[in-house]
């Protein structure tokens, strides 16, 4: 048996646990940590130590780019996968 991999997952109410059950419909074992704001984020980065990050893009308050970047501060070495949906043109190409 596979080892879960701590995943913290921001996403709003609305989106809870969606990203957590697409993880597990792939097979990827995992101890998810939803959290919804920045300082619920920073402090699972801190805590939980998450060996990936999943984040909504466009979460009310606190979206995926802002929590990209505080990623890249506290631990570079950590993936991020940022989530959207629809994207205006060009949007895709600036958040790489």
């Amino acid at each position: 048996m596979k080892k879960p991999i701590p995943i913290l997952l921001l996403e709003d109410a609305s989106n809870a646990n969606a990203s957590s059950e697409e993880l597990r419909r792939g097979g990827v074992a995992h101890l998810p940590r939803r959290v919804a704001g920045r300082e619920g984020f920073l402090g699972a980065l801190r805590e939980f130590k998450p060996e990936l990050i999943v984040a909504d893009y466009d979460a009310p308050g606190f979206g995926g780019m802002e929590a990209l970047a505080l990623a890249r501060q506290s631990c570079p070495e950590t993936p991020v996968i940022l989530m959207a949906g629809a994207l205006a043109d060009g949007m895709a190409a600036e958040i790489i």
